[in-house]
Formats: C-alpha cells, structure tokens, sequence
C-alpha cells in the first residue's frame, strides 16, 4: 500500500495544487481531490487529511503530521515522514 500511495502521491499533489491555484481554500482541495481519486491510496490518503480537517478541526499540517491521529499514521511512507 506505502509503494502505491508513493506511486500515485505526485499526481494527487499536482491536482492539489491545481485546486488551490484556481482559488479553493485547501480544505476544500484536499476533499475534491480525494473524490477525483476516489478508490485510489492516495485517494484515501486526502480523504482522511480531509475528514480530520473538517470533522476534528485541525489544521492543515496537524491533518498530516499529527503523531496520533495524522493521515501519515496510517499511511507511512518513506517519502513523507512525521516530524
């Protein structure tokens, strides 16, 4: 699972970073781009950035990093590490 989030990851970002170019606020990127990846690791991945964002009210970087509940907990990755 960790080889195809890294994998599809630098896809997920370009769209990300698409989202936010054309003016959506990034908690509404991370959620648009998990429905475009819906099905997908990565699509999962910014669901779960998503849902802390929205449902636990974190911040952007605690919805990643956060050491208990960041998306990075469920996802680890060699490419991206908690801090």
């Amino acid at each position: 699972m960790n080889q195809k989030l890294e994998q599809e990851f630098a896809g997920a970002l370009f769209q990300l970073g698409n989202r936010i170019g054309d003016g959506l606020p990034v908690e509404i990127a991370f959620s648009k781009v998990a429905d475009v990846m819906n099905g997908t690791v990565s699509g999962k991945f910014f669901e779960l950035v998503s849902i802390n964002i929205t449902k636990l009210g974190m911040s952007v970087e605690e919805a990643i990093f956060d050491k208990k509940r960041g998306a990075l907990v469920y996802y680890p990755s060699s490419l991206m590490k908690v801090q």
